[in-house]
């Protein structure tokens, strides 16, 4: 039986935070432990993949043959959909066993894939790509300053009318998540494999228009608390435009999904494309 109680479980979280027996960290996509957890528990199913993939084709308007940088790309889902489709992919992620297990099935599946471990505000071309994507809202979790020096990096690794399109959390969802809670038991979660309470909260700071995300990961054998925490930058349209113009991009599609709807204020996903002048 587990030792830990889950009657009152909201009151206790608050005991539970001032306690020395806690583990607080971000996301730390260098730890090898963290990206092997992460990578194993937090997916996107086939399907899902399969529809980014067709829209990535149809809305970037791909040609067999293009080159595409997959910015973020974790264990490569997009990537390999892409590859098999005839397009030379370039796959760049930090999480090291992420890439591992992409280097893994791109053997087993004879597919010409560059995959490699990369912070991608390090990455470093020049006009080599037709077509850049960076999806699954790791734009949002750059600072605005980084957000510039990774704009940038992707103008110039685009060639000329070369696109970039990038997924984002909308600015309505991290207002509809303000102060929400949810919680649930699970075997495993980012904080490893074990049985655990999971405890989300969500807050908003309206100034900053910053998203804050914490995770609290009880394990139910001893009690010990995990907490995660993620900070997501997010962005009205005439935000990215303005971005975008400073480094040679130009706003020309908005998506509310992956179907294709055309973004609107209330939309919780926001899906951006740019085009190099």
């Amino acid at each position: 039986m587990d030792n830990i109680k889950l009657e009152n479980i909201f009151d206790q979280i608050s005991k539970f935070r001032e306690s020395e027996n806690i583990t607080t960290s971000n996301f730390d996509w260098e730890d090898y432990e963290f990206g092997k957890n992460f990578f194993e528990t937090v997916v996107r199913e086939p399907k899902q993949t399969k529809l980014e993939t067709d829209f990535i084709i149809k809305r970037l308007n791909l040609k067999k043959g293009d080159k595409i940088l997959d910015l973020g790309c974790g264990g490569g889902r997009n990537s390999f959909e892409l590859a098999k489709k005839g397009f030379s992919v370039v796959g760049i992620d930090l999480n090291k066993y992420a890439i591992e297990q992409a280097n893994l099935e791109k053997k087993q599946n004879k597919l010409n894939i560059d995959f490699s471990v990369k912070n991608i505000l390090d990455i470093d071309y020049t006009e080599e790509f037709n077509a850049i994507i960076l999806i699954f809202n790791h734009f949002s979790i750059f600072s605005k300053v980084e957000v510039k020096k990774l704009l940038n990096k992707i103008s110039k690794s685009l060639v000329k009318g070369g696109k970039v399109l990038i997924e984002i959390q909308s600015l309505n969802q991290g207002l509809n998540l303000d102060g929400s809670q949810e919680w649930e038991i699970l075997e495993e979660w980012i904080s490893g494999k074990f049985k655990q309470l999971i405890l989300v909260e969500n807050t908003f700071d309206d100034k900053k228009n910053l998203h804050i995300r914490d995770d609290y990961c009880i394990r139910l054998s001893d009690g010990k608390l995990f907490k995660f925490t993620q900070i997501s930058q997010l962005y009205t349209l005439d935000e990215i435009h303005s971005l975008f113009r400073q480094f040679q991009l130009k706003l020309i599609q908005s998506f509310g999904d992956w179907n294709g709807k055309i973004f609107e204020d209330d939309d919780n996903t926001l899906i951006i494309i740019g085009q190099k002048d």
